[in-house]
């Protein structure tokens, strides 16, 4: 692989799919930073996809450094709270509401379902009522990773389609969330726990795109299946010490076939985020 920050931004390295990625990731990262400097990997910032992968990291330096070092911050790409040790001491998310908790929204979507049931002289059956607000929470939790969603053209769905009875009825009982939901956050300032990570996400990509820090940020492993994500991915790219490492991109694949990946080919997600970048 290139060394992390060889060359011009943007950097975007990978690591191929049959090597072990924490341990190569390591590497790469020891081998581009200064040996001399003992706080040279204390200056580091690095994301990866979830938790259990920056247990992992941890782990792959222990096997690395012998167990005696100065760490990056290794943070979860999904749990971006306030942490001065990586936004600084200014807020990150000063004017973004806090989060309802999850049990909490499944509860109150579930009360509006058997709410409108009992509107329309169905039964209100709890269980039928929770399994709704499940796959209500679904759709607000995908609507967030998308980032915006156009929920008005839903009626010109309904009004389209040959099923006009179904898609309108389907409509109808959507705009529990599209409108209702909405509304009922706003009241209270708050937001679903996928909606403010999303303008984490944001509000870390436009913070360090206006302002690049100079320390060195890497994310990693991520494949950028979500447009937030893409965001801060092609912001750190592109800074004066960052880097981003994606899992197991063909690089062997000719033109005409990359060209032709499609949704159902494994690379195709890389090959968006690709895109974004």
């Amino acid at each position: 692989m290139l060394g992390l920050f060889d060359g011009p931004a943007p950097r975007v390295r990978t690591i191929a799919a049959s090597a072990p990625f924490l341990n190569a990731l390591v590497a790469a990262l020891c081998d581009a930073l200064d040996p001399a400097d003992p706080f040279a990997l204390a200056d580091c910032v690095v994301f990866l996809p979830n938790r259990r992968a920056a247990r992992g990291l941890m782990d792959a330096f222990a096997d690395r450094l012998g167990g005696a070092a100065l760490l990056p911050a290794i943070r979860p790409l999904g749990d971006l709270e306030e942490d001065p040790e990586i936004w600084g001491p200014e807020p990150l998310a000063l004017d973004v509401p806090h989060a309802l908790a999850p049990f909490r929204r499944r509860m109150e979507i579930a009360r509006l379902v058997r709410a409108r049931d009992a509107a329309e002289g169905g039964a209100a059956d709890p269980v039928r009522a929770l399994a709704f607000a499940d796959d209500l929470c679904r759709l607000l939790d995908s609507a967030a990773a998308v980032g915006t969603v156009d929920w008005a053209a839903l009626d010109e769905v309904a009004a389209s389609a040959d099923l006009a009875a179904h898609w309108t009825r389907s409509a109808a009982f959507l705009r529990i969330v599209t409108e209702y939901w909405p509304s009922r956050l706003a009241a209270d300032d708050l937001v679903d726990a996928a909606a403010r990570k999303t303008a984490m996400l944001t509000r870390l990509a436009a913070t360090w795109e206006r302002d690049p820090p100079a320390r060195t940020i890497v994310v990693a492993g991520s494949t950028g299946a979500l447009a937030p994500t893409r965001a801060l991915m092609r912001v750190v790219a592109g800074l004066p010490r960052g880097a981003v490492v994606l899992p197991g991109l063909d690089q062997d694949m000719p033109e005409d076939a990359w060209a032709q990946v499609d949704p159902q080919h494994p690379q195709w997600t890389l090959k968006g985020a690709l895109d974004a970048l």
